[in-house]
């Protein structure tokens, strides 16, 4: 027997035939993913425009913030991704097609940026905004 056929788990199998049924896209593109592709396809997954504001003490996003405030300044701000052209359907999908999926992974990944940075290590409170 064809040692590749062995090794397919039950697992890899329902999920197949879920993606015959109701095929799973990328968030951003519509493409179909691929077996081990969650959320988005590898292509969109390259071309994420990552902002690095967690890097930035002053940052754009923290100074439109704080241009919107009288009485006290936000701290920090930061965004795992720009906001533009199709990268913005990831934000749609978990603000309005309630895709939480797509916000824990995406949720983890600022989070561990955050941590590395090292400028958010006396932050008490991380307030998402979507």
């Amino acid at each position: 027997m064809d040692k590749r056929i062995t090794n397919i788990t039950l697992r890899d199998l329902l999920r197949s035939l879920g993606d015959l049924l109701m095929p799973r896209v990328c968030a951003v593109c519509g493409r179909p993913l691929l077996a081990r592709e969650r959320h988005l396809c590898l292509i969109c997954e390259a071309g994420l425009p990552l902002t690095h504001f967690e890097r930035l003490l002053h940052n754009p996003m923290a100074d439109a913030f704080n241009s919107q405030v009288e009485a006290t300044a936000y701290e920090r701000a930061a965004a795992l991704f720009y906001y533009r052209s199709d990268y913005r359907k990831i934000t749609q999908a978990l603000k309005y097609g309630r895709n939480f999926g797509l916000g824990r992974r995406f949720a983890r990944e600022l989070g561990s940026r955050l941590a590395a940075s090292g400028l958010w290590s006396g932050v008490n409170l991380v307030c998402p905004v979507p």
